[in-house]
């Protein structure tokens, strides 16, 4: 039995997303998350590893529209603040971002998974060009589909930096 245990322990570690805190180069952000989201079903965790993988991309100030397609649907549509931007205007709006920001960082406070959609909260991060700090609270819907991100319905709100940054959820 305790056999069993270690290998399903094993397994089940080797599934799971690195949920933590990940970094990979100078050009990417960091990503943590807080310990309750860990686990889940091989299903959820598929999941949760679709909206890691396109957090590491998005935080990536040197990512390319190329780096965006592998976890974002042609046919993706983002709700955010009272906003629709369709795939083109998604890679534009992440383009204004890389040049506005020079770090960036996002914290998950909580990640759910029912169906095929997964609900995040959490802070992101940022330190401008200009050396100002950015803190936003996001609370998003991610719908997934065939390993890519068909849509997003979020709600962001600035808790710190200048009151010209609040479109920073959907700048273009």
């Amino acid at each position: 039995m305790k056999k069993y245990l270690l290998m399903t322990s094993i397994l089940a570690s080797s599934l799971m997303p690195s949920f933590g805190e990940a970094t990979a180069s100078k050009s990417e952000g960091t990503l943590i998350f807080d310990a309750s989201i860990k686990g889940g079903t091989p299903d959820e965790l598929a999941l949760k590893k679709v909206i890691e993988n396109n957090f590491k991309v998005s935080t990536n100030l040197e990512a390319t529209e190329a780096d965006f397609a592998l976890y974002h649907s042609k046919d993706y549509i983002q709700h955010v603040d009272g906003k629709v931007l369709n795939y083109e205007q998604y890679v534009t709006h992440r383009k204004a971002l890389q040049k506005t920001v020079k770090s960036v960082k996002i914290v998950f406070h909580d990640m759910i998974v029912q169906g095929n959609k997964v609900v995040t909260r959490h802070t992101a991060y940022a330190v401008k060009k200009d050396d100002k700090e950015i803190e936003l609270q996001v609370i998003a819907i991610f719908e997934i589909k065939d390993g890519k991100i068909i849509s997003c319905h979020e709600l962001t709100h600035l808790a710190k930096g200048e009151r010209a940054d609040r479109d920073l959820g959907s700048r273009e």
